[in-house]
């Protein structure tokens, strides 16, 4: 939207400044200058201060058990040290597992001749491990990406 022009013999620009309507800074000047809107103005305040107020409060109630643990545990700087260690210890743990048990389990199941993987390859839990659980889950997966195959190029 475009605006429209004013032309210049007329005033102008100058012309809409010293219009019979005031402009908007005295305008406002005189609505805060009136002691009801001011009255109105304070009480619409105090009615969004007391909302605040008891929202917070709610929020306090409800939270109350939970933010006094909280803060019991953030108080104790030594309780927080070992929680941190305990977690990351945690953390070591299952991402080495999560590396050496696939990694051990490649080794063992692949056609490599070493003599310690041959010894574990003899053990009864391994033979068991073998049959009941490697064996069955790779015809599983297997026949899982055969069939995702046989859709795909269908």
């Amino acid at each position: 939207m475009l605006p429209t022009p004013v032309d210049d013999s007329q005033g102008g620009v100058d012309l809409l400044f010293s219009s019979p309507v005031q402009s908007p800074a005295r305008l406002l000047r005189e609505l805060h200058a009136d002691p009801d809107i001011q009255a109105q103005l304070e009480a619409e305040r105090e009615r969004d201060r007391a909302y605040e107020r008891t929202r917070l409060a709610a929020r306090s109630r409800m939270g109350g058990v939970l933010t006094s643990s909280l803060r019991l545990l953030s108080s104790n700087e030594r309780v927080n040290a070992c929680v941190l260690s305990v977690a990351r210890f945690v953390a070591v743990v299952m991402g080495v597992l999560l590396v050496t048990v696939p990694t051990l389990l490649l080794l063992l199941e692949s056609d490599i001749d070493v003599s310690f993987l041959h010894e574990i390859r003899q053990t009864p839990e391994f033979e068991q491990f073998h049959y009941e659980y490697y064996c069955p889950l790779r015809r599983w997966i297997l026949c899982k990406i055969r069939m995702r195959f046989l859709i795909d190029t269908a």
